[in-house]
């Protein structure tokens, strides 16, 4: 609930921040009047940045994408909340993470562009990654296939390693939300704001290890003790247990029976979480030493952590050689000898081209297999998130590669461009709606209603479900407004 002020009668009121731009009654006066937005509108400039959209929040503010207007180029935005901008402790926080920020340089870390305040805004731009994290991929997805979490695990490491080894800079809430990858595979750590600077001959005090997920929580984090950066692998090897099984490694009704696990329980097997195969010795053995109990038990560095997790990885890509012990036949004198080596030659051959057909045969059908579950996958996740075709987009992409030579190849490649033309077609019209929604939402709040009426008229059709009830609603209030 916040506060607002009534512009007929002066008095203030509560509402809830999601009633915000929509028409309520005065429960002082009556009279009915728009409840102002806390957030940004689109349009507005702030510092040089001119707001695109909102694209989440945190605890302690909201992010938006937005273009610097000088460079022409979009950036995620982060402005601290106003009801935070008298919050003292809150702005020396939020500062700090500014300049935090500004010291780090590194290809995997989401690099800070600018920083300041104007009015009672407090805002920071950094560069803005169009992807998504793999909390949302694991979602849609499940589990990342395990060569591709440890090479995720392993840029993720390397941009750890050079935070605590540059900067003595800690994350403490690695997990697979605060890691990122763009359209093009890059991965990019992000939420590096919570990190401490770490003097390493004073004591810590507890309240420096309240943050954190306890999904992913060290030991020692959850216990109040001293941290270094063997936390920091301990969530990553949290995290990497939740890419290739599924699941996070401990799972509870309450917090703090998940923190007490982390503590005491021991590293359930990812292998029985996974489907055979399962995972390949080295990368459990991997996440075991990662998640040990004691930060002693796991590995000594993170130079000695990034080389045993490029071993692994290394050792999955190496083709698996079978031996092959010729059987000895006995000798055969004269001619018969020379007969008889043709003869096993060819029947050698005969056999060979055989199992070859057999082979290839078995490889073509579960290549098609293959290729009718990856577009399967692709039309099941448009029908349950009907019009999210941005994240459909990578499913029937991935399912036009899948279906190469195969009987599918053609339709999941005329699916993969009707998906990417809806999907830049859908965006333009979100982009278009947003737009006169807020020319609407200026309108009301100038009282001119009929115009603000004829705009939402005009757009309430949108093929987007939370749009759509919005614009609904609006109308809905505005006719009563006008007694329509």
């Amino acid at each position: 609930m916040k506060n607002y002020q009534c512009s007929h009668c002066g008095k203030t009121f509560q509402a809830k921040s999601e009633q915000s731009d929509k028409t309520a009654a005065c429960p002082h006066c009556g009279q009915l009047l728009v409840i102002p937005s806390t957030e940004l509108s689109a349009g507005t400039v702030l510092g040089g940045f001119r707001i695109i959209g909102k694209i989440g929040e945190g605890g302690m503010g909201n992010v938006y994408i937005a273009e610097q207007t000088s460079m022409g180029r979009k950036v995620a935005l982060k402005i601290l909340a106003k009801e935070f901008s008298s919050d003292q402790d809150i702005i020396q926080q939020f500062r700090r993470e500014v300049q935090l920020s500004g010291k780090l340089n590194h290809p995997y870390i989401i690099r800070a562009i600018d920083a300041g305040e104007v009015g009672d805004f407090y805002y920071m731009a950094v560069t803005f990654i169009d992807g998504e994290d793999y909390e949302k991929i694991l979602s849609r997805k499940k589990r990342i296939p395990e060569a591709k979490a440890l090479s995720v695990a392993i840029k993720t490491a390397e941009a750890l390693a050079y935070a605590w080894e540059k900067h003595n800079l800690l994350h403490r809430d690695v997990k697979p939300g605060n890691i990122m990858e763009n359209k093009k595979g890059e991965v990019f750590l992000m939420d590096l704001g919570i990190a401490q600077s770490f003097d390493l001959h004073k004591k810590d005090s507890p309240e420096e290890h309240v943050l954190g997920s306890p999904f992913y929580m060290s030991p020692e984090q959850a216990q109040a003790a001293h941290l270094d950066w063997r936390t920091d692998l301990y969530s990553l090897g949290a995290t990497l247990y939740h890419m290739v099984s599924g699941f996070p490694p401990f799972d509870a009704d309450k917090v703090e029976t998940i923190v007490e696990m982390h503590v005491h329980s021991p590293l359930p097997d990812p292998n029985a979480r996974t489907p055979s195969p399962g995972l390949s010795p080295a990368t459990v053995a991997l996440l075991k030493r990662m998640m040990a109990k004691k930060p002693d038990d796991r590995f000594s560095s993170w130079t000695e952590f990034i080389s045993g997790a490029q071993k692994a990885l290394d050792a999955l890509s190496r083709p698996k050689q079978k031996k092959f012990v010729p059987t000895r036949r006995p000798a055969v004198a004269g001619g018969g000898r020379t007969a008889l080596s043709i003869l096993n030659i060819l029947i050698l051959l005969a056999i060979l081209c055989a199992f070859g057909f057999i082979g290839y045969k078995f490889h073509q059908m579960n290549k098609d297999s293959r290729a009718l579950k990856s577009l399967r996958k692709a039309e099941n996740f448009l029908a349950k998130f009907r019009n999210d075709y941005e994240g459909a987009l990578p499913l029937f992409e991935e399912a036009a590669a899948v279906s190469a030579g195969t009987p599918q190849q053609e339709t999941a490649l005329k699916r993969f461009k009707e998906i990417k033309s809806l999907a830049e077609g859908h965006d333009e019209k979100i982009k278009y709606f947003d737009r006169k929604f807020s020319e609407a939402r200026i309108k009301m709040k100038e009282k001119a209603y009929e115009q603000a009426l004829e705009i939402l008229e005009s757009i309430k059709d949108i093929d987007d479900d939370p749009r759509k009830r919005n614009a609904e609603d609006t109308i809905v209030r505005l006719r009563k407004i006008l007694k329509k």
